[in-house]
């Protein structure tokens, strides 16, 4: 099975409605709910860009709105800080020494 993999990043909020203002050909209103959608594109990077993003985020608008196509954010892939190695050297839950506690001893009548 393979794993998923997970991207946080920002998108550029200002830069964004500066485009909805703007009017835009990517956004569009629902008819159903009346809420404002934006078309977006994100680009999945080969290697790391200078600011080690993994991929980036831009307004989609149509074909024959090219030139209304702007960049709007970043994303990079959340990295597994455990490596199989760590996973390996883990303690043996079975055999862990913990001393007893006489905190939870039931030392009276009561119910709890």
């Amino acid at each position: 099975m393979t794993k998923s993999k997970l991207l946080l990043g920002s998108i550029n909020a200002t830069r964004l409605i500066e485009e909805l203002k703007k009017g835009n050909k990517a956004f569009y209103k629902s008819q159903n709910s009346n809420d404002i959608f934006v078309n977006v594109k994100v680009w999945l990077n080969e290697e790391k860009d200078q600011f080690k993003n993994d991929a980036s985020i831009q307004i989609n608008p149509s074909a024959e709105n090219k030139e209304d196509a702007k960049y709007i954010g970043n994303l990079r892939f959340l990295e597994n800080k455990i490596n199989e190695n760590d996973l390996n050297n883990l303690p043996d839950l079975n055999n862990l020494d913990i001393p007893s506690n006489d905190f939870f001893k039931k030392e009276d009548d009561t119910p709890f």
